[in-house]
């Protein structure tokens, strides 16, 4: 026999699991959408769901334009979904989630943050092979020559990053290159930065941007294992995870389903 406890959690009320599914679709579709669509996308049929959608109404979790007569969500709904944006922390949750990717993986993954002076790496959990590189927690990366900085040039807006990539050409005494152009042309069309052979030879490296509410690429997660461990094909399946990893996380911190595919080009290299 359940103690008093269990039957206490398996107890609710049918009807408001019902309508929840109605919130559900709107949050999902994140349109306005015909009373029709909705209620066959709830599974349940329209009378019902114009009574829910009525009572949601008037709690002002949903409105319906007095033109169009689609509904979407009303700023009682928004407000309770910024308040759950705003006590998540997204270096938790990708910490989590470059856990997982190194069970599923097996290859060396880091998490990596932009710092005062470019991308830093924050954690590093590594795979089963070693790997001959110089990747730390507390190394700043270089942005054209890391599948990390990559990242951050093709994700982060141009005024962000192109102090620090001044700062590395000079450093480095040679001018922005046409390969590194391409490449972060190549991260923004694949929506995954690449790199093979470089910093180290023989080692190949994924990195993706996770974004939060506001479409601001928060970090970055970058996988690398040896050549030929790792299909270096941008539909691979370490690219594949990687995306799936990044694209859930961006999903929780609240990302609109128009991900940015990308941003204002970096200048165009002098002839």
């Amino acid at each position: 026999m359940r103690d008093q406890a269990s039957v206490q959690e398996s107890r609710g009320i049918k009807s408001v699991e019902t309508a929840g599914r109605l919130l559900e679709v709107l949050s999902r579709l994140r349109n306005s959408v015909e009373l029709g669509t909705l209620s066959s996308a709830a599974g349940m049929s329209a009378s019902l769901a114009h009574a829910y959608l009525t009572s949601f109404a008037r709690m002002g979790l949903v409105k319906q334009d007095p033109l169009t007569k689609q509904y979407s969500l009303d700023q009682f709904a928004i407000d309770l979904g910024l308040s759950e944006l705003r006590s998540l922390d997204p270096i938790e949750l990708a910490l989590n989630s470059i856990a997982q990717l190194r069970l599923e993986l097996d290859q060396t993954v880091a998490l990596s943050v932009w710092g005062s002076a470019g991308p830093t790496v924050i954690r590093v959990l590594r795979g089963d092979a070693p790997l001959h590189a110089t990747l730390y927690e507390g190394a700043t990366l270089a942005l054209t020559t890391s599948a990390t900085g990559r990242a951050f040039c093709a994700f982060l807006p141009q005024q962000v990053v192109q102090k620090a990539l001044d700062i590395e050409q000079a450093r480095r005494g040679m001018p922005q290159d046409d390969a590194f152009v391409h490449a972060v042309e190549d991260a923004q069309r694949h929506g995954i930065a690449r790199i093979s052979d470089q910093p180290v030879p023989g080692l190949v490296s994924f990195s993706a941007p996770v974004f939060n509410h506001a479409s601001t690429m928060v970090c970055a997660i970058t996988v690398t294992g040896r050549v030929g461990n790792i299909d270096a094909d941008w539909e691979g399946s370490v690219p594949s995870a990687l995306r799936r990893a990044t694209r859930t996380l961006s999903d929780r911190l609240g990302l609109p389903n128009h991900a940015p595919s990308s941003v204002e080009p970096l200048p165009s290299v002098p002839s």
